[in-house]
């Protein structure tokens, strides 16, 4: 993760993480961790955050996260779930 690039394009965009975690569904304290590096978002928290501060996924993340969600909606069920 690259949590410079969270930090610049949260402040350059004048939101405070109270703010940014409002917007995207998560705790101020969410946003304080994805920020210092101790929590990860998940794939679509990542994207949810990018598109709030209309930035790239990639540039926030890195390409990891990218990769991981197009295989995640590549995945097919097979079947008929169980209920």
């Amino acid at each position: 993760m690259k949590r410079d690039e969270l930090i610049w394009a949260r402040k350059e965009k004048k939101m405070s993480q109270g703010m940014l975690a409002k917007n995207v569904g998560v705790t101020p304290s969410s946003i304080s961790g994805y920020e210092r590096g101790i929590r990860n978002p998940s794939i679509q928290m990542a994207f949810k955050i990018a598109d709030a501060l209309n930035e790239s996924v990639e540039k926030l993340w890195g390409e990891g996260y990218k990769a991981k969600k197009e295989l995640s909606e590549s995945r097919v069920w097979i079947g008929s779930p169980i209920f």
